[in-house]
Protein backbone atom coordinates (compact mmCIF):
# COMPACT_ATOMS: atom_id res chain seq x y z
CA UNK A 1 0.00 0.00 0.00
CA UNK A 2 1.18 3.12 -1.14
CA UNK A 3 0.22 6.72 -2.58
CA UNK A 4 -0.29 4.97 -6.31
CA UNK A 5 -3.10 2.27 -5.45
CA UNK A 6 -3.08 -1.22 -3.21
CA UNK A 7 -0.86 -4.21 -3.98
CA UNK A 8 1.81 -7.05 -2.63
CA UNK A 9 5.18 -6.72 -1.90
CA UNK A 10 5.92 -9.26 -5.42
CA UNK A 11 4.82 -9.53 -8.70
CA UNK A 12 2.16 -11.51 -8.90
CA UNK A 13 2.88 -12.83 -12.01
CA UNK A 14 6.02 -14.36 -11.01
CA UNK A 15 4.17 -17.15 -9.58
CA UNK A 16 3.01 -18.72 -12.61
CA UNK A 17 6.47 -18.80 -13.91
CA UNK A 18 7.93 -20.05 -10.46
CA UNK A 19 5.54 -23.13 -10.58
CA UNK A 20 5.99 -23.88 -14.10
CA UNK A 21 9.82 -23.99 -13.43
CA UNK A 22 9.02 -26.39 -10.05
CA UNK A 23 7.26 -28.68 -12.69
CA UNK A 24 9.65 -28.37 -15.51
CA UNK A 25 12.72 -29.26 -12.78
CA UNK A 26 10.41 -32.40 -11.54
CA UNK A 27 10.14 -33.76 -15.34
CA UNK A 28 13.93 -33.32 -15.82
CA UNK A 29 14.72 -35.37 -12.38
CA UNK A 30 12.84 -38.32 -14.18
CA UNK A 31 16.00 -38.26 -16.76
CA UNK A 32 19.10 -40.34 -16.19
CA UNK A 33 17.55 -42.38 -13.67
CA UNK A 34 19.48 -45.85 -13.78
CA UNK A 35 17.87 -48.99 -13.71
CA UNK A 36 18.33 -51.46 -10.35
CA UNK A 37 19.49 -54.15 -12.33
CA UNK A 38 23.08 -53.04 -12.14
CA UNK A 39 23.05 -51.94 -8.61
CA UNK A 40 21.89 -55.72 -7.89
CA UNK A 41 23.97 -57.84 -10.31
CA UNK A 42 27.48 -56.73 -9.34
CA UNK A 43 29.00 -59.72 -11.29
CA UNK A 44 27.87 -59.46 -14.21
CA UNK A 45 29.58 -57.13 -17.49
CA UNK A 46 27.48 -54.29 -18.51
CA UNK A 47 28.79 -52.27 -21.26
CA UNK A 48 26.58 -49.19 -20.32
CA UNK A 49 24.55 -47.97 -17.38
CA UNK A 50 20.90 -48.86 -18.37
CA UNK A 51 18.68 -46.40 -17.73
CA UNK A 52 14.42 -46.01 -16.64
CA UNK A 53 12.41 -44.84 -19.84
CA UNK A 54 10.93 -41.59 -18.83
CA UNK A 55 8.51 -38.74 -20.07
CA UNK A 56 10.13 -36.05 -22.25
CA UNK A 57 9.22 -32.04 -21.74
CA UNK A 58 7.30 -32.00 -24.95
CA UNK A 59 5.33 -34.85 -24.68
CA UNK A 60 1.01 -34.60 -24.98
CA UNK A 61 0.89 -35.99 -21.49
CA UNK A 62 3.14 -33.46 -20.07
CA UNK A 63 2.35 -30.28 -22.39
CA UNK A 64 -1.17 -30.55 -21.07
CA UNK A 65 -0.22 -30.68 -17.63
CA UNK A 66 2.09 -27.94 -17.65
CA UNK A 67 -0.95 -25.96 -19.43
CA UNK A 68 -3.12 -26.88 -16.89
CA UNK A 69 -0.70 -25.84 -13.91
CA UNK A 70 -0.13 -22.23 -15.45
CA UNK A 71 -3.97 -22.07 -15.91
CA UNK A 72 -4.95 -23.02 -12.38
CA UNK A 73 -2.26 -20.88 -10.77
CA UNK A 74 -3.65 -17.71 -13.23
CA UNK A 75 -7.19 -18.27 -12.19
CA UNK A 76 -5.75 -18.98 -8.02
CA UNK A 77 -4.02 -14.66 -8.88
CA UNK A 78 -7.78 -13.80 -9.26
CA UNK A 79 -9.18 -13.87 -5.23
CA UNK A 80 -5.27 -11.75 -4.33
CA UNK A 81 -6.11 -9.39 -7.10
CA UNK A 82 -9.93 -8.98 -5.34
CA UNK A 83 -8.85 -8.88 -1.67
CA UNK A 84 -6.11 -6.05 -2.52
CA UNK A 85 -9.11 -4.31 -3.50
CA UNK A 86 -10.51 -4.41 0.20
CA UNK A 87 -7.82 -2.35 1.12
CA UNK A 88 -8.54 0.42 -0.71
CA UNK A 89 -10.88 2.46 1.34
CA UNK A 90 -7.71 2.50 3.47
CA UNK A 91 -6.02 4.31 0.95
CA UNK A 92 -7.30 7.72 2.29
CA UNK A 93 -6.29 7.00 5.95
CA UNK A 94 -2.71 5.86 4.33
CA UNK A 95 -1.90 8.68 2.08
CA UNK A 96 -3.32 11.51 5.15
CA UNK A 97 -0.91 14.21 5.48
CA UNK A 98 -1.47 14.56 9.61
CA UNK A 99 -0.06 17.77 9.93
CA UNK A 100 -2.16 18.94 7.19
CA UNK A 101 -5.47 17.46 8.91
CA UNK A 102 -4.16 19.31 11.81
CA UNK A 103 -3.74 22.53 10.34
CA UNK A 104 -7.33 22.20 8.70
CA UNK A 105 -9.42 21.29 12.22
CA UNK A 106 -7.35 23.90 14.14
CA UNK A 107 -8.63 26.66 11.37
CA UNK A 108 -12.40 25.21 12.63
CA UNK A 109 -13.94 26.53 15.80
CA UNK A 110 -14.42 23.61 17.71
CA UNK A 111 -15.35 23.02 21.54
CA UNK A 112 -14.29 20.35 23.77
CA UNK A 113 -17.42 18.23 23.17
CA UNK A 114 -16.69 18.44 19.73
CA UNK A 115 -12.80 17.68 20.32
CA UNK A 116 -13.65 14.89 22.26
CA UNK A 117 -16.06 13.25 19.71
CA UNK A 118 -13.05 13.68 17.39
CA UNK A 119 -10.50 11.86 19.60
CA UNK A 120 -13.05 9.21 20.09
CA UNK A 121 -13.80 8.65 16.41
CA UNK A 122 -10.19 7.77 15.91
CA UNK A 123 -9.65 5.88 19.11
CA UNK A 124 -12.95 4.05 17.87
CA UNK A 125 -11.51 3.67 14.48
CA UNK A 126 -8.36 2.44 15.27
CA UNK A 127 -10.14 -0.57 17.34
CA UNK A 128 -12.26 -1.41 14.35
CA UNK A 129 -8.67 -1.77 12.15
CA UNK A 130 -7.21 -3.75 14.77
CA UNK A 131 -10.44 -6.03 14.98
CA UNK A 132 -10.87 -6.56 10.88
CA UNK A 133 -7.73 -6.31 9.54
CA UNK A 134 -5.68 -10.01 10.15
CA UNK A 135 -2.14 -10.35 10.83
CA UNK A 136 -2.40 -12.72 8.59
CA UNK A 137 -4.81 -14.61 6.08
CA UNK A 138 -4.42 -17.47 3.65
CA UNK A 139 -6.01 -17.61 0.54
CA UNK A 140 -5.79 -20.57 -1.93
CA UNK A 141 -2.21 -21.49 -2.05
CA UNK A 142 -1.01 -17.88 -0.68
CA UNK A 143 -0.73 -17.12 2.75
CA UNK A 144 -0.46 -13.35 3.48
CA UNK A 145 1.12 -11.26 5.85
CA UNK A 146 -1.17 -8.06 6.90
CA UNK A 147 0.45 -7.16 10.11
CA UNK A 148 2.09 -4.47 8.78
CA UNK A 149 -0.51 -2.68 6.90
CA UNK A 150 -2.43 -3.40 10.26
CA UNK A 151 -0.03 -1.88 12.35
CA UNK A 152 0.69 1.12 10.00
CA UNK A 153 -2.94 2.18 9.89
CA UNK A 154 -3.52 1.81 13.21
CA UNK A 155 -0.87 3.93 14.43
CA UNK A 156 -1.97 6.17 12.14
CA UNK A 157 -5.21 6.47 13.60
CA UNK A 158 -3.42 7.02 17.16
CA UNK A 159 -1.41 9.56 16.13
CA UNK A 160 -4.34 11.60 14.65
CA UNK A 161 -6.15 10.99 18.64
CA UNK A 162 -2.53 12.26 20.28
CA UNK A 163 -2.09 14.91 17.87
CA UNK A 164 -5.82 16.07 18.31
CA UNK A 165 -5.14 15.88 22.26
CA UNK A 166 -2.30 17.71 22.21
CA UNK A 167 -3.87 20.73 20.00
CA UNK A 168 -6.33 20.85 22.96
CA UNK A 169 -4.10 21.39 25.29
CA UNK A 170 -2.08 23.73 23.46
CA UNK A 171 -5.43 25.40 23.72
CA UNK A 172 -6.04 25.54 26.99
CA UNK A 173 -2.58 26.42 27.64
CA UNK A 174 -2.64 29.58 26.12
CA UNK A 175 -6.27 30.66 27.20
CA UNK A 176 -4.67 29.51 31.01
CA UNK A 177 -1.78 32.22 30.13
CA UNK A 178 -4.08 34.93 29.33
CA UNK A 179 -5.91 34.56 31.93
CA UNK A 180 -3.00 34.65 34.24
CA UNK A 181 -2.13 37.92 32.59
CA UNK A 182 -5.25 39.21 33.52
CA UNK A 183 -4.93 38.60 37.05
CA UNK A 184 -1.18 40.06 36.75
CA UNK A 185 -2.74 43.14 35.24
CA UNK A 186 -5.60 43.50 37.74
CA UNK A 187 -2.64 43.09 40.69
CA UNK A 188 -0.37 45.54 39.12
CA UNK A 189 -3.44 47.78 39.02
CA UNK A 190 -3.94 47.62 42.20
CA UNK A 191 -0.61 47.97 43.28
CA UNK A 192 0.44 51.03 41.51
CA UNK A 193 0.15 54.15 44.23
CA UNK A 194 -1.94 57.33 42.82
CA UNK A 195 0.37 60.21 42.98
CA UNK A 196 -2.94 62.55 42.52
CA UNK A 197 -6.55 63.07 43.50
CA UNK A 198 -7.19 62.14 39.78
CA UNK A 199 -5.07 58.69 39.53
CA UNK A 200 -6.47 57.84 43.30
CA UNK A 201 -10.53 58.25 41.60
CA UNK A 202 -9.32 56.65 38.73
CA UNK A 203 -8.08 53.47 40.83
CA UNK A 204 -11.39 53.58 42.67
CA UNK A 205 -13.43 53.42 39.89
CA UNK A 206 -10.95 50.76 38.46
CA UNK A 207 -11.71 48.70 41.48
CA UNK A 208 -15.79 49.15 40.88
CA UNK A 209 -15.07 46.72 37.61
CA UNK A 210 -12.83 44.23 39.49
CA UNK A 211 -15.83 41.65 40.41
CA UNK A 212 -16.91 41.69 36.75
CA UNK A 213 -13.62 41.15 35.18
CA UNK A 214 -12.93 38.34 38.22
CA UNK A 215 -15.95 36.56 37.49
CA UNK A 216 -15.17 36.96 33.22
CA UNK A 217 -11.50 35.28 34.12
CA UNK A 218 -13.27 32.98 36.42
CA UNK A 219 -15.67 31.54 33.76
CA UNK A 220 -12.44 30.85 31.76
CA UNK A 221 -10.42 29.19 34.55
CA UNK A 222 -13.92 26.89 34.92
CA UNK A 223 -14.26 26.22 31.60
CA UNK A 224 -10.53 24.84 31.04
CA UNK A 225 -10.33 22.95 33.95
CA UNK A 226 -13.68 21.45 32.76
CA UNK A 227 -11.89 20.63 29.26
CA UNK A 228 -8.33 19.55 31.38
CA UNK A 229 -10.42 16.75 32.92
CA UNK A 230 -11.59 15.97 29.57
CA UNK A 231 -8.00 15.57 28.48
CA UNK A 232 -7.17 13.30 31.36
CA UNK A 233 -10.05 10.69 30.23
CA UNK A 234 -7.42 10.01 27.31
CA UNK A 235 -4.67 9.43 29.82
CA UNK A 236 -3.01 12.72 28.61
CA UNK A 237 0.45 13.40 30.48
CA UNK A 238 0.48 17.54 30.35
CA UNK A 239 3.88 18.91 31.72
CA UNK A 240 4.32 19.94 35.43
CA UNK A 241 3.70 23.69 33.90
CA UNK A 242 0.21 22.84 32.41
CA UNK A 243 -0.10 21.08 35.80
CA UNK A 244 0.82 24.24 37.67
CA UNK A 245 -1.37 26.47 35.74
CA UNK A 246 -4.40 23.94 36.69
Amino acid sequence: MDKDGVGYGIDLQNFEQTVISLFDKGIACTKNVPQLEKMVMKKLFWSATPLLETVGENEPPVVETREFIRKATQKSIIPLIAYAREYEKYLELFNLDINAYLSDYDSQDHSAVEVKLEIEKHLAEKEILENTIPSMIVIGPFQINTETVRQKLATKRKALANQVIELLAKKLRKQNEEACEEFKQIARTLYDKPNCIEELSEQREYMKTIPDLLKKNQELIDKAVVDYELIEEFYYSISQDDFNAK
